[in-house]
Formats: C-alpha cells, sequence, structure tokens
C-alpha cells in the first residue's frame, strides 16, 4: 500500500496471486469517503466480500489476511465503518464488532493491524489486536 492511499483515494491492493478489487466505487455522499463492492481473487478464483466496501485495505506481512473497512448503517450511529479481515486460506471473512468513523489503514502485522481512526476530522491513531477484539459475524465467502 502507498502512503498516500487515502479513504477518498485508493487502489486495488495485490499480495503474491491473490488481489483485492473495488468495483462500482462511489461516494455515498457528496465529500464522502468512497465504498464499493469488494472482490477478492485467491489462486484465480473471485470471491464477492461485501457491496460497502471502504478503503484503503493492508496486507498482513504474511499475506495470509488482507483488512478492510466496510461501511455500515445503524440506528443509533449512523455510518460508520467496521474492521473485517479476510482469510484467504480458510476463504473467511470475519467483521469485528468495534465501530469507527472512517479508517485510514496503514499497516498489519503479528494480529496488529494500524492505521487513523478519521484521519480528515479529530485523528486519532490506532492499534488493533484482531486476537483480542469482539467478533461482530464471520462467514465463509
Amino acid at each position: 500500500m502507498s502512503n498516500l492511499e487515502t479513504p477518498w483515494d485508493f487502489g486495488n491492493p495485490r499480495c503474491g496471486d491473490n488481489q483485492l478489487l473495488f468495483t462500482n466505487v462511489r461516494e455515498f455522499a457528496m465529500g464522502s469517503p468512497l465504498a464499493g463492492n469488494g472482490i477478492i481473487i485467491i489462486n484465480g478464483k473471485r470471491y464477492s466480500v461485501n457491496h460497502s466496501c471502504g478503503g484503503p485495505a493492508v496486507w498482513s506481512t504474511s499475506g495470509e489476511f488482507v483488512a478492510l473497512p466496510i461501511w455500515t448503517k445503524s440506528f443509533f450511529k449512523g455510518m460508520h465503518q467496521l474492521l473485517g479481515i479476510i482469510d484467504t486460506k480458510s476463504v473467511q471473512m470475519i467483521i469485528f464488532a468495534k465501530p469507527f468513523r472512517v479508517l485510514q489503514l496503514q499497516s498489519f502485522s503479528n494480529n496488529i493491524i494500524c492505521g487513523i481512526d478519521s484521519p480528515a476530522y479529530k485523528p486519532k491513531d490506532i492499534s488493533f489486536d484482531i486476537s483480542k477484539e469482539k467478533i461482530k459475524t464471520s462467514y465463509f465467502l
């Protein structure tokens, strides 16, 4: 991932033969970060991830996992993001329960995802340990 990638401008990250693609990318409100359909290609096979994927996504240093923001809406919080992890070995999506405003992911190493929550307004550095966080849901792609 380039250090210049933001929730408003990001690409389709690749790790070896695996790649995460964003299609039909759009602003869901004027000036908002981008969201689109997520598709992951694992060993040449395409899997649909989610229809509201954000970016930037980051691959783990091992190349086994990719982390990405997932846009969701709730009655009390409005639009917010949850952190999703795709396990390329089990072809499984894991979505964590902790909500974020706008994620700008920067690195993923040893189960720790680092980045910034809300980079444009009151930014807050985050260090998210996937082995200690509550899982909201998981499913096979």
